[in-house]
């Protein structure tokens, strides 16, 4: 499950592979690894992590936007696939980049235990990652659909109260509903 790429037409250019930087990555992530499992376990009630890069770009075997992997991606996996008795049943990513998380959200597209909420500026498909991605129409697919919900701002012209208003009457009221 690894967004690394060998080299090629798909290598994103705007990355140097080195030999310390699988190494370097896997340090960072241990916070996020346990962390997660305090939750999990009952330890701690709550967490945040402030992850950068948030590595939302990453595809699989494709490495994009300055990005080697994502790193939510092999936590929600671990979570839901290497440690069930864990309990974990559902996990919420809340991306608020002003990128569309492109990779996240292809990576758990079809998934319905992964809700993906992305707020990015999107301008019609033209902002980056651009295309259609980040469209409010892209739900998901098979299981996953209704899973994947994104706002689109246009233009970039937004600010507080038009981040409170999609928290209270869009992200809000869909946790409450599932």
């Amino acid at each position: 499950m690894e967004a690394i790429s060998g080299g090629g037409r798909d290598r994103d250019l705007s990355l140097d592979w080195k030999s310390k930087t699988r190494a370097e990555a896997a340090g960072r992530s241990g916070k996020l690894k346990e962390a997660s499992e305090k939750v999990a376990t009952g330890e701690l009630s709550s967490a945040v992590a402030i992850v950068r890069p948030p590595g939302h770009h990453a595809e699989r075997m494709k490495q994009w936007g300055f990005v080697y992997l994502t790193m939510l991606l092999f936590f929600a996996s671990y979570l839901l696939n290497q440690r069930p008795e864990l309990g974990v049943k559902k996990i919420l990513i809340v991306d608020w980049d002003v990128h569309h998380g492109n990779g996240t959200q292809k990576m758990f597209w079809k998934d319905p235990r992964v809700l993906y909420f992305s707020v990015h500026r999107f301008d019609f498909g033209t902002f980056y990652p651009s295309g259609d991605d980040g469209s409010h129409t892209m739900v998901g697919e098979g299981l996953g659909a209704g899973y994947n919900i994104n706002v689109p701002w246009e233009h970039g012209r937004v600010g507080d109260a038009d981040y409170l208003a999609v928290w209270e009457h869009i992200l809000i009221p869909v946790l409450l509903a599932v």
